[in-house]
């Protein structure tokens, strides 16, 4: 069997720079611009209650009945979450100013890691625990993150990997409405 030979030199360094600079803008394209989206295996939230991190119980039905709502799904070990949680930050004030609740809902951890990554993250939305993924598989979803557009009565009109560029956010709001 024979072995491609790796170029040497000024080449070598082309080579890495390309191979870089293509998963970088991948990388951008899906989880900053919001254009990786996904199929759901179903368009409404489903009638099921979770619990939060300092343990109340949430219908998810009660979080859209009155008001759209943006909900994400992380977890602590997932890479790609973590920067789609920053912006989930910046996004709780304007939504908030909006009419649009904010919350997200952890993918299968514990309630210590989760309480951890809640204080690591400075996260001031309230965060869901779905230790078993009950609410992950009714809605299909089997990879993170993933952001949901909920608008009033629970019907899901967005769904992505991300959410979408900042500039985007007033049409994203009145999208949910």
């Amino acid at each position: 069997m024979s072995m491609i030979p790796i170029p040497h030199g000024p080449v070598r360094s082309v080579l890495a720079l390309v191979l870089g600079l293509a998963f970088g803008v991948g990388f951008y394209v899906v989880f900053f611009q919001g254009q990786g989206t996904l199929e759901l295996s179903t368009d409404q939230l489903p009638d099921m209650v979770l619990t939060s991190v300092g343990g109340e119980v949430q219908s998810l039905q009660e979080i859209a009945r009155e008001t759209p709502a943006v909900i994400a799904v992380f977890a602590s070990w997932c890479q790609y979450c973590k920067p789609v949680m920053r912006h989930l930050k910046q996004f709780n004030t304007y939504g908030h100013g909006n009419g649009v609740a904010v919350y997200a809902v952890n993918y299968g951890e514990d309630a210590a890691a989760v309480r951890q990554t809640v204080e690591d993250l400075q996260l001031e939305m309230p965060v869901l625990m779905d230790q078993h993924l009950t609410f992950a598989r009714s809605l299909g979803i089997d990879g993170i993150p993933v952001v949901l557009g909920v608008a009033r009565g629970g019907e899901i009109r967005y769904t992505a990997y991300a959410l979408p560029p900042k500039e985007e956010w007033a049409d994203f709001v009145a999208s949910l409405k």
